[in-house]
C-alpha cells in the first residue's frame, strides 16, 4: 500500500477526486463534494451537499453525516481547508438515501475507482 498512501487523488469518470489514505483504520476517504459534483454534475456540488446534508438529518439519516468527518485537503484555488470527507461505505449510503435511481451508478461507479493514479 505504500506507493497508493502517497496518492492523493483518485480518477473517477475523468474527473479528480480528492482522497486521503487513513493508515490506522486502513481506509480511503473521499473528497464529499468532488463526489457529488461527478455524481449528480450540479453547477454547485457544494450548495447541493450542504442541502443533502439537510434532508439526511431530516428523514433519519443522521448517522451517515455524523460518519462524514473534516479533513484539511487542498482547494481547487490552492489553500488548505477543511472538507467533508467519508470512505466509500459512507458515500454508498449516503447517496442511495436521497436518490435512489443513483444506486446502480454508484454501486458500479465506486468500486471501479482507478485507485493507481
Amino acid at each position: 500500500m505504500a506507493t497508493q498512501q502517497k496518492k492523493t487523488i483518485a480518477i473517477f469518470e475523468g474527473v479528480q477526486i480528492r482522497r486521503h489514505w487513513d493508515e490506522e483504520k486502513e481506509l480511503w476517504y473521499f473528497a464529499v463534494m468532488d463526489a457529488t459534483a461527478v455524481l449528480t454534475q450540479s453547477v454547485n456540488p457544494a450548495a447541493y451537499w450542504r442541502k443533502l446534508k439537510e434532508r439526511l438529518l431530516k428523514e433519519g439519516g443522521n448517522e451517515t453525516v455524523t460518519k462524514c468527518h473534516a479533513l484539511k485537503m487542498v482547494a481547487p484555488e490552492g489553500k488548505r481547508r477543511l472538507i467533508d470527507v467519508a470512505d466509500t461505505e459512507v458515500m454508498l449510503v449516503s447517496f442511495s438515501l436521497f436518490h435512489r435511481q443513483m444506486r446502480s451508478h454508484l454501486n458500479c461507479g465506486w468500486r471501479g475507482w482507478d485507485m493507481n493514479v
